[in-house]
């Protein structure tokens, strides 16, 4: 029977049972694969067991972790930037944005016209500009120092080419086509956070997703919608154990692939990104359950995802252990890789069990046969006429 088309005769709870977890020394104390945000519960000589006609059914009652996490992270921050030049030059490399929180959208815009400039002053002299010393940034907007305030929030930058001496000078770089910047769905929502259009699957090397505009000596990069300071304001609750839940498929990969709008889910709850916690309790009990699709909970694996089924802070195939800190000079990593198993990256829950009657099963309504005799009693006298020999 199918999740669509089965059906609860009554819904009676005959057993309930809350769950404390905290996932903090999981790995020491528990499960040695076990993780701050990916959590291996074994439920030893205390596994829950539903009798014919029964269910269990997760349900988050309350949860709790420490928002260490950046608002700009590896999902979000990666651009391709793509630059042609004199005497044939071309490059194609990936540009980021730093990682960290931002107060207001002046500062990511201040962020990425730095890194951008520093990218186009060795493009500028492979093209034979070898006097551009820096991109002086100028026309930084949005100017507003506050999120409430009146303003559209659309990026706008000038980079202007200089010299050591700071004076204006030619870059080199082809007025057409000689600057241009992608945010590939691929590489993640960097589209989000700059307000620029994200290019799916197969697309122009000329396709840009921001609005750019090269003079001899300048580069203006104008944005196409409103800024944003986080791509996702979610962390999602995951639990691995067959069940009931259904969701988009665009939740489960950060990719995408061609299929079915809805697939079976593994989502428990989507929890909202505070300021310093991202925190959840329940209000009616019923906000964030699942009914697992098994009779015996022995086993609970509970873990952390963004929107895009990713590990929080980090791409898909990335196993670090590390969402947010200090950067390396490797790129996309850090100077440590133990966020989650010796730092600051855990949870806290607590997840009600219950054991729920939602059917009286029927059993087969006949007559049992008797109980045999007793083995002597069973047994009657044989008598054989005349030791076996015929009468006649």
């Amino acid at each position: 029977m199918s999740i669509s088309t089965s059906r609860y005769e009554s819904q009676q709870i005959v057993n309930t049972f809350n769950l404390f977890i905290d996932s903090e020394q999981s790995s020491v104390y528990g499960h040695g694969h076990s993780k701050g945000d990916d959590v291996h519960i074994h439920m030893e000589g205390n596994s829950i067991q539903a009798e014919d006609g029964e269910i269990i059914r997760v349900t988050l009652n309350n949860f709790t972790a420490f928002n260490n996490l950046y608002h700009i992270d590896n999902t979000n921050r990666r651009i391709r930037l793509r630059t042609n030049g004199s005497g044939g030059h071309s490059n194609d490399q990936i540009i980021r944005l730093t990682r960290g929180n931002h107060k207001d959208f002046n500062t990511i815009v201040d962020d990425f016209a730095s890194v951008l400039g520093t990218a186009l002053v060795q493009e500028a002299i492979s093209s034979g500009a070898t006097t551009v010393a820096s991109f002086a940034v100028t026309g930084v907007k949005p100017t507003a120092a506050a999120i409430n305030a009146s303003d559209n929030r659309l990026l706008e930058f000038v980079l202007t080419a200089k010299n050591s001496s700071d004076v204006t000078v030619g870059h080199n770089l082809n007025t057409n086509n000689g600057v241009i910047l992608q945010c590939e769905a691929v590489a993640g929502e960097s589209y989000q956070i700059l307000g620029g259009i994200r290019l799916d699957g197969n697309f122009s090397v000329t396709a840009q997703s921001l609005i750019v505009t090269v003079t001899a000596q300048t580069v203006t990069v104008k944005g196409h919608f409103p800024m944003q300071r986080m791509s996702d304001p979610y962390v999602y609750l995951r639990c691995e154990n067959v069940s009931n839940g259904l969701e988009m498929s665009v939740l489960d990969s950060a990719i995408g692939a061609a299929g079915p709008d809805v697939i079976n889910s593994n989502i428990l709850a989507k929890i909202s990104r505070d300021v310093e916690f991202i925190s959840y309790n329940a209000q009616t009990d019923m906000e964030y359950f699942l009914n697992l699709q098994q009779r015996r909970l022995s086993h609970l694996h509970l873990f952390l995802t963004d929107s895009k089924g990713r590990k929080l802070g980090r791409l898909p195939g990335n196993e670090s252990g590390t969402a947010a800190g200090r950067e390396d000079l490797a790129e996309d990593s850090f100077t440590s890789d133990v966020q989650s198993t010796q730092g600051n990256l855990y949870f806290t829950a607590v997840v009600k069990v219950d054991v729920i009657r939602v059917r009286n099963p029927k059993g087969l309504e006949t007559v049992p046969p008797p109980f045999p005799h007793p083995a002597r009693e069973a047994q009657s006298v044989l008598t054989w006429q005349d030791y076996g020999r015929p009468k006649h």
